[in-house]
C-alpha cells in the first residue's frame, strides 16, 4: 500500500509526471476516494458522506487505488 512519505524525496520532474499518470489510471470510484482523503484531507467518514457511500466501502476503494498507484510506480511492498 502507498503510504504517506513513501515517495522519494524530492521528486524529479519525471517522477512527478509518472505519479500523475499513475493516479489517473484507477477507475473513477477509486480515484475519487484518493482525491477526497489524500488530496483534500477529508476524513474517511466525511469522504464517504460526500461520495454517497458507506465508510467501509470508501476505505476499501481508497486502499485499492493506493495499491494500484504504488504498484504502477514500483513502490508496492
Amino acid at each position: 500500500m502507498l503510504k504517506r512519505g513513501s515517495a522519494p524525496d524530492p521528486l524529479e520532474p519525471a517522477q512527478v509526471r509518472a505519479l500523475l499518470r499513475a493516479v489517473a489510471e484507477p477507475p473513477d470510484i477509486y480515484r475519487e476516494a484518493i482525491a477526497a482523503v489524500d488530496v483534500l484531507g477529508l476524513s474517511d467518514k466525511q469522504a464517504a458522506r460526500a461520495l454517497h457511500t458507506h465508510e467501509g466501502t470508501l476505505m476499501s476503494r481508497r486502499f485499492r487505488a493506493q495499491a494500484q498507484v504504488a504498484e504502477r510506480l514500483g513502490w508496492a511492498e
